[in-house]
């Protein structure tokens, strides 16, 4: 029991220091507005997770207009709330959505060199920071 809470703990102070430094990116937002995704994710002091194209639009479902960045990285669907906080990345060109969905089905979301590659030309309209 004592070891669980422990565990519980150090997650619950690990998405604390987390939250912090994604308020500190939402706050300081205008820095990265404008610039390609790599300015952003070189200068942060954690590692992106995870990665989901957003959800298709009725007008357009080929154009993904943000892109979801998380931290934590669920094991299986049921436990997505893990995904929280998270940064939502709004693009000023939408991109390809049917391309980036390609890369996370091969990754299963996992962020990798490839996906890095494949967002980071890409410039940022807005930062959204999502807690739940």
């Amino acid at each position: 029991m004592f070891l669980v809470f422990i565990m519980n703990l150090g997650r619950a102070m690990a998405q604390n220091d987390t939250l912090a430094i994604l308020q500190n990116i939402e706050t300081n937002k205008s820095s990265y507005i404008g610039q390609p995704l790599s300015a952003l994710t070189s200068q942060m002091p954690i590692q992106i997770k995870y990665f989901f194209p957003n959800a298709p639009r009725a007008s357009n479902i080929y154009k993904e207009y943000y892109t979801v960045l998380a931290f934590n990285f669920p094991f299986n669907p049921s436990q997505l709330y893990l995904t929280y906080p998270h940064l939502r990345i709004y693009w000023t060109t939408p991109l390809n959505r049917m391309s980036s969905l390609s890369l996370h089905a091969q990754t299963k979301g996992a962020w990798s060199s490839t996906i890095a590659t494949h967002y980071g030309g890409a410039i940022i309209s807005d930062i959204e920071l999502v807690v739940e």
